[in-house]
């Protein structure tokens, strides 16, 4: 990938917020009634769209708007525990001091973001950072953030966890590499078809030097 513009995805893919969301959701699960995740049954919702997974624990569709909101809120009251993927902030400061241009989009909102990136000291890491609304806002966010940094789509990869990266990133143009230790499954993603797999945060040094 020559000249590679690097936009990365926050929950999941830079932030280790998985557990955290499990925990939140299983409590606004008794407030909005809907089903709660037991910890057997995690694994199988790794391989589960968001759609699928509203669907199946019964999440009143109408309420999505408020649950999301109260999540983001109680998430914002647990920001000084949330942890980093291991070695990510490595790999961010190796893109760093290689003058790679780094970019953050995520549906998350800055004031859950940049207190987590100001915990790792990360908060001049990123040349800029876009945020979108909704559980299927990262389409719109990512071309909110392209048309303001006048970004040439064919250099862009768009780096995220989840099935909706891969579809957000198909629908403007841009190539997407899926990493496997987030939200989404190993064996959905690879089910999906992105342009590169990644296993580990060290594999994305070696693609850009590709």
């Amino acid at each position: 990938m020559k000249e590679p513009i690097i936009i990365f995805d926050f929950d999941g893919t830079i932030a280790d917020t998985f557990e955290s969301f499990i925990a939140i959701g299983n409590t606004l699960a008794e407030e909005f009634n809907f089903k709660s995740i037991d910890h057997h049954q995690i694994e199988a919702f790794k391989d589960k769209t968001i759609r699928q997974a509203i669907r199946d624990l019964e999440v009143p569709v109408l309420q999505i708007p408020k649950l999301l909101l109260k999540g983001k809120k109680a998430q914002h009251d647990h920001i000084q525990n949330i942890k980093l993927i291991a070695g990510m902030a490595l790999v961010l400061e190796q893109l760093k001091s290689q003058n790679t241009p780094l970019g953050l989009v995520s549906t998350n909102t800055l004031q859950n973001i940049q207190p987590v990136l100001k915990n790792h000291h990360l908060e001049n890491t990123f040349d800029f950072i876009g945020t979108g609304s909704g559980l299927f806002g990262k389409r719109r966010a990512l071309n909110k953030i392209i048309k303001q940094q006048h970004l040439n789509k064919d250099h862009i990869l768009y780096v995220g966890d989840e099935i909706r990266d891969i579809e957000a990133s198909r629908s403007i143009g841009i190539s997407v590499a899926s990493v496997t230790w987030g939200y989404n499954s190993r064996k959905v993603l690879q089910t999906h078809h992105p342009d590169y797999l990644i296993d580990q945060p060290q594999e994305l040094l070696h693609l850009i030097k590709k």
